[in-house]
């Protein structure tokens, strides 16, 4: 009988396009098999640092993903040919950005096959160490020709180890020869060949090999450090987190997240966190169990002073990229983001109010664009009530403010408030 060891799909994300698989025959019992699979089950699941070599073709290119996870599915069942089979089904999935805001979301992406035979390498290694273990119908690694160590495929982050694991590794060494044992054999002396030049050569490769193995690991290092991280995602805290229709503790759940999972921030609020779950699917998350950008990280007490009334008053009605319709030298004419914000029914609102709703917007307002458009060149914020108004500011402003590098008053003084006593308290913005 068989017996499934695996982590369970993410509830939230279809499965439509996990690999179909990949199949490997270990000559151990499946006791033993089943033991190794607990060696390896803390590395089935993780976060990929690139998806390229990873994932299989797809429809959309690569550069509109981030943020790839990955987990594995691992069967362990009797071979009907003798030995223990072992079948591994990979998932990956990663947030798409579309151009339109409603098609963005997560994404289960075709698997290559290479996370599958990697984990298999490693279960391979662990059931027999310093041989070439696994591979289906083949015969033992001490009745093959010798042949020189072969790289070993990227293994994926193994969690709680590194932030940033090396990418590759050196294989095990290769099992004696016929007619030699340990390393003599291998090196060609007592017992081996006895051929110099063979020997020469096998140190040539081997050094070749190490020098492949520190430049590819420089080269994802590289990778890595210019990784961008999106500035409106938040990311949860601890594995079993729930995510709620409403922001009330009674409300339904819908399911629950798991460690390092992200979502796109649409409202932050004292207590709860308003949040893109997939496309046109929202949900609410505690505040407390996020972490949450630079702009949007203060402490809930802190921020709780400027944004509790504002949060609970306005609510953002719709995104979009337009043209500055304004007479504003700085944005006229140029490509903007704009929200059209409004407050909730029966609220009466105030300058004070839109001021800390708009900084909260504004703090986690995204500022890219669709692959070869151009960038907005800023923001604008219209306030859809009697009372409203617009607050524009440039994207060099708003950089300057989520770096620390203008003080907030200064930056509201470089902001186009129109009209200015629409967000102004006792003559100051």
């Amino acid at each position: 009988m068989g017996a499934a060891l695996g982590l369970a799909l993410h509830p939230a994300l279809p499965a439509g396009a996990q690999s179909s698989g990949t199949d490997r025959i270990y000559a151990e019992s499946q006791r033993e098999v089943e033991r190794a699979v607990g060696e390896v089950r803390a590395t089935a699941k993780g976060r990929l640092p690139t998806l390229e070599g990873f994932v299989g073709t797809t429809e959309e290119p690569l550069e509109r993903y981030r943020s790839g996870f990955y987990e594995c599915a691992i069967k362990v069942s009797e071979a009907s040919s003798g030995g223990t089979a072992v079948r591994v089904v990979a998932k990956i999935t990663a947030w798409y950005t579309d151009a339109n805001p409603a098609k963005s979301g997560y994404r289960t992406l075709p698997s290559n096959g290479r996370l599958e035979n990697d984990l298999l390498d490693r279960l391979g290694e662990i059931l027999e160490p310093g041989g070439t273990a696994g591979a289906a119908g083949t015969p033992p690694a001490a009745s093959k020709p010798q042949q020189p160590s072969p790289l070993v495929p990227f293994r994926a982050p193994d969690p709680g180890l590194s932030e940033h694991p090396a990418p590759y590794r050196a294989a095990p060494a290769p099992a004696p020869a016929p007619g030699g044992t340990g390393r003599e054999a291998a090196r060609g002396d007592a017992g081996g060949s006895g051929n110099p030049a063979a020997t020469e050569a096998d140190r040539a490769r081997a050094e070749q090999h190490t020098k492949e193995l520190r430049d590819l690991e420089q080269n994802l290092e590289e990778v890595l450090r210019n990784q961008a991280h999106p500035e409106n995602l938040a990311a949860v805290r601890k594995s079993g987190t729930p995510v709620y229709s409403k922001p009330q503790a009674g409300a339904q759940v819908l399911f629950s997240a798991e460690a390092q999972d992200e979502f796109q921030i649409l409202e932050v609020q004292p207590s709860w966190v308003h949040v893109q779950i997939s496309g046109a699917s929202r949900g609410w998350i505690r505040r407390a169990q996020l972490e949450l950008p630079g702009g949007l990280a203060e402490g809930p007490a802190k921020a709780g002073e400027a944004t509790a009334a504002a949060s609970a008053v306005f609510r953002v009605t719709r995104e979009s990229v337009s043209r500055f319709a304004g007479d504003w030298a700085p944005l006229r004419g140029k490509t903007v983001k704009v929200f059209d914000v409004e407050p909730s029914a029966g609220m009466a609102t105030s300058a004070r109010e839109k001021r800390a709703f708009a900084k909260s917007l504004l703090a986690g307002a995204r500022l890219d664009s669709p692959s070869g458009a151009e960038p907005p060149a800023g923001v604008v914020v219209v306030f859809d009530s009697s009372d409203g108004g617009q607050i524009s500011t440039t994207r060099a402003d708003l950089e300057q403010l989520r770096a620390a590098r203008i003080t907030e008053a200064e930056f509201w003084h470089r902001c186009s408030l129109d009209p200015p006593e629409a967000f102004e308290d006792s003559g100051k913005p």
